[in-house]
């Protein structure tokens, strides 16, 4: 079984939405790639061609141009996760607050029930 989650977001894979190859330091960099929905690929693509001239994400790019690209890459890619993860973990403490408001609820529901 292929991947089914962003990589970045962590956002499950449909098939009305499907995960797409980001090359994580450009194409001309490396062949290396992450699965990434169309949200975070297209934010990172975006970054990348807004902050980095043409030339140095061509074939004819100096060595120093491509390991510019590919900091720059790396830069957004840490960015992204950063962004995720604190999502994920609001999200994660956001369930655990109701689970424990929950949780103490029947908890005193039960304390009431034995007590009549």
């Amino acid at each position: 079984m292929g991947v089914t989650r962003c990589f970045y977001c962590k956002r499950t894979a449909t098939t009305t939405a499907p995960l797409e190859k980001h090359h994580t330091f450009g194409r001309i960099n490396s062949e290396l790639t992450v699965a990434a929905c169309k949200l975070c690929h297209e934010e990172i693509t975006n970054e990348q061609q807004r902050s980095i001239p043409k030339h140095m994400r061509e074939h004819s790019a100096t060595p120093i141009e491509r390991l510019f690209f590919a900091e720059l890459s790396l830069s957004k890619h840490l960015e992204i996760m950063g962004r995720e993860r604190a999502r994920i973990l609001k999200e994660y403490h956001s369930e655990q607050e109701h689970d424990d408001r929950l949780h103490t609820r029947i908890h005193q529901a039960t304390r009431r029930k034995k007590a009549e």
